[in-house]
């Protein structure tokens, strides 16, 4: 079941039971209530603040209506009111009080945290009547929330295959100077673990405390801003940084030192084993370097700190003719937050730096005939390099190519709506 599935299961269980929750500090009050209004509605009761609003935590999802008393030892039902909604907008609110309490009811009536007051002693026929269009505000709330969801679900996938579309288009454009563009693009998706397209459909599809201020957010779309600015950035660091001299050999020693002698990051955390017996690669080694230089930023970017940095290359145990390159940033596994912000391009935010940067590197590497991994059990960039990248190169990928990564994002992340 998809999280969009589960979370509209439990919208309808809440739906079907719907709860009042009375909260009053005189045990003979509880009682009374009980007797009377739980003949006809499903009632939890609390004594106190405290209590009334740990109920409410646990039981968020099925409580419609709060009615609480106001004077109560410690908190009082204004402040437990104000509370709640805050936190849960959605549910409604009634205080009950004496008439020595009027102002603040009154107060908090005009200041939207509470929806009405009921004066003591209560006229239970009246009460009923304040249940009953209570519920239905409580219902009226929850179909406008179901709609804006739906509203917000349509604009994602928009939003979302907008965004895909501008890539496929750069992929494209950039296979007039770089080798296996698409390819490259498809490998980028193909990496995105199911973690993170699951937070990215709950993200735009969970129940918000206020849908309505959420949606005004949804509305602005940047996905060609970002398509824009991703496209210049790529252009930079690929195309437009290509070496003078073209090809050539190297040493992958030399180009592991420049790329930490490069980048952005504290040197001395950075620590380089190379296997001696590794040939000369014949490569553009400003623009592999530029590549590797990229990944061993966003590594310190993610971890927010001075990352210690392992890099290890020795030749492949399958082909001498192949590099197997690392980048270990930590033993344990990239966080769900890292894994968003490495494929953030692909996904419903504007925080795309560190994503730039991974897209770029997998040009940079798949236009060198190699391929990059992520491992599941630790937070590393695992390189495959081949010796001669012009012995192992592959056209550019068909039409059908880009229209196979089309129609897979679009099933991988919109089809739970």
């Amino acid at each position: 079941m998809t999280p969009y599935q589960n979370l509209m299961k439990k919208l309808i269980n809440s739906q079907q039971h719907k709860q009042i929750l009375y909260i009053d500090d005189e045990e003979q009050a509880l009682k009374y209530f009980k007797r009377t209004v739980g003949k006809k509605y499903d009632v939890l009761m609390a004594s106190s603040a405290e209590e009334g609003w740990k109920l409410i935590q646990e039981n968020h999802e099925s409580i419609a209506v709060i009615f609480t008393d106001q004077r109560m030892p410690g908190t009082t039902g204004v402040d437990l009111l104000s509370r709640v909604s805050q936190q849960f907008p959605n549910i409604i609110r009634i205080l009950t009080t004496a008439y020595s309490d009027l102002d603040s009811a009154i107060s908090s009536v005009n200041e939207g945290a509470i929806y009405r007051y009921v004066v003591k002693p209560w006229n239970f026929s009246e009460l009923e009547g304040i249940f009953r269009q209570s519920f239905e505000l409580y219902d009226l709330i929850q179909e406008r929330n179901q709609l804006i969801r739906e509203k917000m679900s349509i604009m994602h996938r928009q939003h979302i295959l907008s965004r895909i579309q501008g890539l496929t288009m750069l992929s494209q454009a950039l296979g007039t100077q770089l080798s296996n563009s698409n390819r490259a693009l498809n490998s980028f998706i193909d990496l995105i673990p199911k973690p993170v397209e699951e937070s990215w459909q709950m993200n735009t599809v969970e129940l918000s405390t206020n849908p309505s201020q959420t949606l005004p957010t949804l509305c602005i779309d940047h996905s060609g801003r970002a398509i824009l600015e991703t496209t210049e950035y790529i252009l930079n660091k690929t195309v437009r940084s290509m070496s003078k001299d073209g090809w050539s050999s190297e040493s992958l020693q030399t180009i592991l030192e420049n790329a930490v002698e490069q980048a952005d990051i504290a040197k001395e955390d950075v620590s380089l084993s190379i296997d001696p017996d590794i040939q000369e690669l014949n490569i553009d080694s400003t623009m592999l370097s530029s590549a590797i230089r990229i990944l061993l930023e966003s590594s310190t970017q993610l971890e927010k700190t001075n990352a210690s940095i392992a890099i290890t290359a020795k030749t492949s145990s399958n082909a001498s003719s192949e590099i197997h390159l690392k980048i270990r940033v930590k033993d344990d596994p990239w966080t769900n937050s890292q894994l968003l912000s490495l494929f953030a391009l692909a996904g419903p935010t504007d925080q795309t730096e560190i994503s730039k940067g991974l897209l770029t590197s997998l040009f940079v590497i798949h236009h060198h005939g190699g391929s990059l991994s992520l491992p599941t059990d630790r937070a590393e960039f695992v390189i495959q390099l081949p010796v001669a990248p012009e012995d192992s190169q592959e056209s550019s990928s068909s039409s059908q190519a880009v229209e196979r990564l089309l129609t897979r994002f679009d099933s991988l992340n919109v089809s739970a709506f």
